[in-house]
């Protein structure tokens, strides 16, 4: 049986739901992206479609 810091070290922490939010908010008011390029890059997003669209936001 693995332990938890064996099925950590195989599937980086992730949430789809708060990349998905916070693609929304971006969408919804552009003003957010000034903030949320402080805090965030491309590569911060575990799916590559959300990378890809967070890029093109950029």
């Amino acid at each position: 049986m693995a332990t938890i810091d064996e099925t950590l070290r195989r599937v980086p922490p992730q949430s789809v739901e708060a990349e998905e939010s916070v693609l929304g908010g971006v969408l919804l008011d552009n003003t957010a992206l000034d903030r949320v390029v402080e805090l965030l890059q491309p590569d911060d997003f575990y799916r590559g479609a959300h990378r890809k669209l967070f890029s093109a936001m950029l």
